[in-house]
């Protein structure tokens, strides 16, 4: 075991000789600092006084002896130890001028560390109202301007499956048309789970969050094949309304691919009554009945009324130029239907039309979370807006809905307020995520990727956006309040590094002249055998001790100004109706960096006076008046 002490010693005794000594008596002038003060402290307490003292020697031999340990193979004779009491006797002997030198270090640190520390906590301040640590987790997923890709349900299948990715939350935004007291106002509409709500920086002010995750309803089911259907599979005739336009669909479901549009014909036409996926009829209702038939296809022009010389449809061509037609399904919304086996009458429907591109349907009513600004314009005051109920009807835009569709408008129905917000400020509301799907929206504005911790974060975001989608996040932001901020603690802590330039200044000044008052001390100690690199080393640790002072009682003080200056802050912020405000902030890499760099200033500013003492002759010394 002594062995292995040795080697550690001697390992680090192989360290540059600056370095460690400065080092080593940073540690044994920290270690013997403590000890006075608390043997001071328990002698002003008359406790136990006699044995304090003694136990104070005891640790104070026992310092020695590790000190000459750890500098074994040194030339110099004298251990740190002692050269660290002789100093603050040295000092403590002439204590005004001490107090000077150390106050000027402490009042020249201090203004670094209360500058600096100012743009630490205005940064922590900034960062902290542009972001929760959540949210430094998250991502937002949208689509390049131009982009010809979709967000879909694949989309946040293919999203979750990253490593990292904890969860992936789907937006869709719409336009509402909101109506309260015969006034009718265009707002925003945000169709989200709950969990996004919970993942946002987003406050309930009043009232609470809708609890509803659900991604599908019954309004929106798995596509049912009319091969798959069960117990209902009928011959009919049926006609469609003049002058409407159809989609057909390739299975029978509202989410299957639109093969074409047809039109009304002259008589009746055979097809087939099977049941399909769901969907919603002008009354509300849900629907299951699907006509499968073969029908003369059209294709619809991409322009408007207006520009289209006859019609916005065209024939789609087939072979021969002939008129193509193709089996498909149409959704029995108001078609004339006569049952091949019931020849008493016929059954008049709907048909799902198109009718400038415009489907109209229905969704069932749910809860809505607002902000200020909504209650705002409907003129709804915020003490009394949970529980009140306005109307909406929900404008779908092309580009969430499947191909073929330009525009779906909703029908009015009720929303009653659950949760105000307080952020925006645009007029928005937040609806639950299937409200909005059941109005056939197949992608979805954006994404929210949730991550499992921060740092897995940007590698999340490199791999999405190599998959051609755009990411943002709030990390971002705050990369760019940390840059700002950075810089300008530099240039704060340039500033303060000119009280600390002058306060060096001082302290060589100081120890230039204590040198020449202390010629004669000189050439006695060396006449008494102290080498001259153990002098040296003197002046070197009276350098370093006070710098050591300096640094750490600025650090303290500027720590306290910074809090000061917080407080005066704070005391008017409230006054005024702001929360209590922390402007200042002092990592502790920031003050260990500090006192590292007093101790530097120390060691630089003592060298020279210390290699003046070094080259004193012991005989001029002497006689040196």
């Amino acid at each position: 075991m002594k062995a292995q002490i040795t080697k550690i010693f001697s390992i680090l005794s192989s360290i540059p000789r600056g370095i460690w000594q400065v080092v080593t008596l940073a540690f044994f002038l920290i270690f013997i600092l403590v000890v006075r003060m608390i043997c001071w402290l328990l002698v002003s307490l008359h406790f136990f006084k006699k044995t304090v003292l003694e136990i104070e020697k005891k640790i104070i031999s026992k310092a020695k002896n590790f000190s000459r340990k750890i500098n074994a193979g040194r030339k110099d004779g004298i251990d740190q130890v002692d050269l660290i009491e002789f100093s603050l006797k040295n000092m403590r002997m002439r204590k005004t001028r001490t107090f000077v030198t150390i106050g000027g270090m402490t009042i020249g640190i201090a203004i670094i560390v209360f500058l600096v520390s100012v743009g630490y906590g205005l940064q922590d301040l900034v960062v902290s109202r542009v972001a929760k640590l959540d949210q430094m987790k998250q991502a937002e997923v949208s689509l390049h301007a131009g982009s010809k890709m979709k967000i879909n349900d694949q989309t946040m299948t293919t999203l979750s499956e990253i490593t990292g990715v904890k969860n992936v939350l789907p937006l869709i935004s719409v336009v509402g048309k909101v109506g309260y007291n015969s006034s009718v106002s265009d707002m925003v509409v945000y169709g989200v789970t709950s969990d996004y709500l919970k993942n946002s920086d987003i406050r309930v002010s009043q009232g609470e969050f809708f609890e509803n995750n659900e991604l599908t309803n019954a309004m929106m089911p798995e596509v049912v094949q009319p091969e798959e259907s069960e117990g209902f599979d009928q011959d009919i005739s049926f006609s469609i309304k003049p002058d409407q336009w159809v989609k057909v669909r390739e299975n029978s479901d509202r989410n299957s691919k639109i093969i074409g549009y047809t039109k009304a014909i002259d008589e009746l036409k055979p097809g087939k009554e099977v049941i399909g996926g769901e969907y919603i009829d002008e009354d509300g209702s849900v629907q299951r009945d699907w006509i499968v038939s073969e029908f003369l296809l059209w294709e619809k022009l991409d322009c408007s009324k207006e520009d289209c010389s006859k019609s916005e449809y065209s024939p789609r061509k087939g072979g021969g130029n002939s008129q193509l037609s193709a089996n498909g399904s149409i959704a029995i919304i108001g078609v004339n239907i006569k049952e091949d086996h019931d020849n008493d009458g016929d059954a008049n429907l709907n048909i799902e039309q198109v009718n400038g591109s415009n489907e109209t349907i229905a969704v069932s009513a749910k809860e809505a979370v607002v902000n200020q600004s909504m209650l705002q314009v409907l003129g709804i005051s915020g003490d009394s807006a949970i529980g009140k109920e306005f109307d909406v009807s929900f404008v779908v835009v092309g580009n969430l809905l499947g191909d073929g569709v330009e525009k779906k408008e909703s029908q009015k129905m009720q929303y009653k307020i659950v949760g105000v917000v307080a952020e925006g400020k645009m007029p928005i509301f937040y609806v639950p995520f299937v409200d909005l799907r059941g109005l056939g929206v197949v992608n979805y504005s954006q994404l929210k990727v949730v991550g499992e911790s921060q740092e897995v974060l940007p590698l999340i975001r490199k791999q999405i956006e190599t998959s051609g989608y755009a990411t943002t996040s709030v990390s971002d932001t705050v990369d760019q309040i940390n840059s700002f901020f950075a810089t300008a603690r530099m240039i704060l802590g340039l500033v303060g590094m000119v009280a600390l330039f002058i306060a060096s200044l001082g302290m060589f000044n100081t120890l230039t002249v204590s040198l020449l008052e202390r010629t004669r001390e000189v050439g006695l100690l060396k006449a008494m055998g102290m080498r001259s690199g153990e002098v040296r080393n003197l002046f070197l640790t009276e350098s370093i001790i006070m710098s050591f002072l300096g640094g750490v009682l600025g650090v303290a003080l500027g720590v306290a100004l910074g809090k000061a200056f917080s407080g005066i802050i704070s005391i008017y912020s409230v006054s005024v109706g702001f929360d209590v405000l922390n402007l200042t902030s002092v990592p502790w890499k920031l003050a260990f960096g500090i006192v590292t760099i007093s101790l530097a200033v120390g060691f630089m500013t003592g060298f020279y006076p210390a290699r003046r003492a070094q080259k004193i002759s012991a005989l001029n010394a002497l006689r040196y008046e």
